[in-house]
């Protein structure tokens, strides 16, 4: 069966897949710091995407996760961001489009560094055991 755009954009932006590693909303904050020209000199947290930063933030809870995640795409561009993750599942993302550098050609890989790629354990976040009756 075909799936429709909103089946596919829930697995690219709702899944657990791409999850990289687990962050504090400070480190978020500053790891995607942006410093737009129209509101001055001084980086703020995600750039023009601040309210949807704020809304996120805003509908955490203690036991919550903040996971930054990234996803590329076969022609090198991909998405990157942070989700919102609470007892497993994704409650919200914040994300954008992202582009290298066009100077900087791909590295390509040799075939014992696609070997030890796959063997890396990614982290995942925790469920609680309660969490999953």
């Amino acid at each position: 069966m075909k799936k429709t755009t909103r089946e596919l954009l829930d697995a690219l932006f709702m899944g657990t897949e791409s999850l990289t590693k687990r962050l504090t909303t400070e480190e978020a904050e500053v790891e995607f710091s942006v410093a737009l020209d129209l509101w001055g000199p001084e980086s703020i947290p995600f750039g023009a995407l601040f309210p949807q930063w704020q809304q996120l933030k805003a509908k955490i809870k203690p036991s919550d996760e903040l996971w930054e995640f990234r996803m590329m795409f076969p022609r090198g561009d991909g998405v990157r961001g942070v989700k919102l993750v609470r007892r497993g599942k994704v409650i919200d993302t914040i994300g954008a489009l992202w582009i290298p550098d066009p100077n900087t050609a791909p590295k390509k890989r040799s075939a014992s560094r696609k070997k030890a790629v796959k063997r890396v354990k990614r982290q995942k976040p925790d469920v609680d055991q309660q969490d999953q009756k």
